[in-house]
């Protein structure tokens, strides 16, 4: 984990034109008036900013955090759809003699043909919202999520094309809309302050992966910039990454049921995040946020081909992790995922994986550690399991009570393979008398899956606990693991429904760090004797292949 500051450029640019946007006059409620010819500020393509037509339709009665103007928009700007999810913010002037005026800004449609009509919060409204609110006094409960703000839609930018349908397609189905973007390559030069019209993001990471919400900024007083118009998540206190966006164009689809929306995709991280409102988002520009290091380190044991993923990820144990989850918990299994299918270039419906994972916490110099196998043999490969088990693991430590912990790094190793290294057993031989204590040799016939015969010898060691006479002995192992898609615990998280780990919260380091080391697995053969009181004894690991079934073999065992 590192505090990152802009560099000195960053300084002189902000001192030198933050005035130039600070501060614009503002129009209370009760001067804006149903008929009013108004103009709007957003961004359809680039970073430039394009105005457009607004029109006061009417104006309700204010209540707290709601949206209290109907406007009409109309010009070529909103030609192509009308206004598209990532307008949300777009200030409004308005002019009623003594010169343009920020109104408000758009923040939600109301459901019509062509998405011409829309709802804006009034800059009032925007403006109560504080750069630092309270901070949260208590660990918010995952089971708190039910009771937040609808979601607006998440983008993401970065990811490759199946882990990126998999995700979008989850999403779907718990009812959140996902956007798919390319990465920006074209704001790589000098920062920008940020004005009212600007594109602008809240962002979970940056780096080669990124997630997060992009709108436009509403309005702009030195340093601070508010956003959105609305919510991100509603949830106060944060830490997260204000950045630059850039729109690659409107994707207009004029039925209210599916709706237009930028796409756009985030560029230089330019400052924090600090109030998630519920009528707008707030973040100052200079200082950016506490983030994880992420590196996710992909190998094709096939071709020898490497290839790393390395992400930033915004560090929210400083605000008490107020949205109920960790931006790791979502970010870290979406790497994870994301760099098994792009080592391979393909996701193999037979593949065989193994990751080793170490997680290191901030004043705790002993990392945590999960070392695990992954065998598929239908659609999805060996990705969905690996990120399932990142995401618990990073849950586990969201959940932990004895202290608020802060990751510093993730490092993650991951080596594929295509086809199955799945072998299932056929039979076993053992010599029918054995003694108490002493080691004797199994030879294992098995079946590779779809493939050859292959034999697997071994040795046993019988316990001395075994009373004289006639037992069973059981050999069992795994079979393939099920095909898991990019759901599971991570869509648990990005349709906010909670999750959690499943276990009580550890209450101290030791109790976390057997946690993370349950989610590890040993999946060689086991052995188990009748009369050995049913324990289990680890017969045999091949350090190539799974070897699963169930065989039940009948010996002798003497004194």
């Amino acid at each position: 984990m590192r505090l990152r500051t802009a560099f000195a450029v960053f300084a002189v640019l902000l001192g030198t034109a933050a005035s130039a946007y600070a501060g614009d006059p503002i129009m209370p409620l009760s001067q804006v008036k149903p008929g009013m010819k108004c103009k709007g500020y957003t961004v359809i393509r680039g970073t430039d900013i394009t105005s457009f037509d607004v029109e006061v339709v009417d104006v309700f009665e204010q209540r707290p955090y709601a949206p209290a103007i109907l406007v009409r928009v109309s010009g070529p700007a909103v030609a192509n759809g009308g206004v598209a999810a990532g307008f949300s913010g777009s200030p409004i002037y308005c002019d009623d003699g003594s010169g343009p005026r920020n109104a408000g800004a758009i923040a939600e449609v109301v459901g019509d043909y062509g998405n011409n009509l829309a709802l804006a919060t009034s800059i009032e409204e925007i403006l109560r919202e504080p750069l630092f609110p309270p901070s949260p006094q208590a660990r918010r409960l995952r089971a708190a999520a039910a009771a937040r703000v609808p979601a607006p839609p998440l983008t993401v930018a970065g990811l490759s094309r199946p882990v990126e349908r998999a995700l979008v397609a989850t999403a779907r189905r718990g009812g959140r809309q996902v956007i798919a973007a390319p990465k920006a390559a074209g704001l790589a030069g000098p920062f920008e302050p940020l004005k009212p019209g600007s594109s602008a993001a809240v962002g979970l990471s940056s780096g080669d992966l990124w997630i997060g919400g992009v709108g436009t900024v509403a309005y702009v007083d030195g340093t601070t910039a508010w956003l959105f118009g609305h919510p991100f998540e509603g949830v106060g206190r944060r830490s997260l990454l204000l950045q630059q966006a850039y729109v690659y164009t409107v994707v207009g689809n004029p039925d209210p049921a599916l709706g237009s929306y930028k796409l756009a995709s985030p560029g230089a991280d330019i400052g924090t995040v600090t109030n998630d409102g519920l009528a707008a988002v707030v973040g100052q520009m200079g200082t950016l946020p506490r983030t994880t290091d992420v590196q996710v380190t992909a190998r094709d044991a096939d071709s020898a081909y490497s290839q790393q993923t390395q992400v930033q990820v915004a560090d929210e144990s400083g605000v008490d992790l107020s949205a109920g989850y960790s931006p790791l918990s979502l970010v870290g299994p979406l790497a994870v995922a994301d760099a098994s299918s792009r080592a391979l270039r393909s996701v193999p419906s037979r593949e065989t994986g193994s990751m080793c994972v170490r997680i290191t916490l901030v004043g705790e110099a002993q990392p945590l550690r999960i070392c695990n196998r992954y065998v598929t043999q239908l659609a999805g490969g060996v990705g969905g399991g690996m990120a399932d088990d990142v995401a618990n693991a990073i849950t586990a430590i969201d959940d932990a009570e004895y202290a608020p912990l802060s990751v510093e790094r993730v490092d993650a190793e991951l080596d594929l393979r295509r086809g199955a290294q799945q072998a299932y057993m056929l039979g076993a031989t053992i010599p029918r008398s054995v003694r108490r204590g002493t080691a004797v040799t199994v030879s294992l016939r098995t079946r590779m899956l779809r493939g050859a015969l292959r034999r697997f010898d071994f040795k046993l060691r019988i316990p001395s606990s075994l009373r004289p006479g006639e037992h069973v002995l059981t050999l069992s192992g795994p079979s393939a693991d099920e095909s898991g898609e990019i759901g599971g615990a991570v869509g648990d998280i990005i349709v906010l429904d909670g999750g959690g780990s499943g276990t009580a919260p550890a209450r101290s380091f030791d109790e976390l760090k057997s946690q993370i080391a349950k989610i590890g697995r040993w999946d060689g053969v086991v052995a188990r004797f009748t009369g050995g009181g049913g324990s289990r004894i680890r017969a045999y690991l091949d350090p190539a292949v799974r070897i699963g079934g169930t065989l039940k073999l009948r010996l002798r065992v003497s004194g």
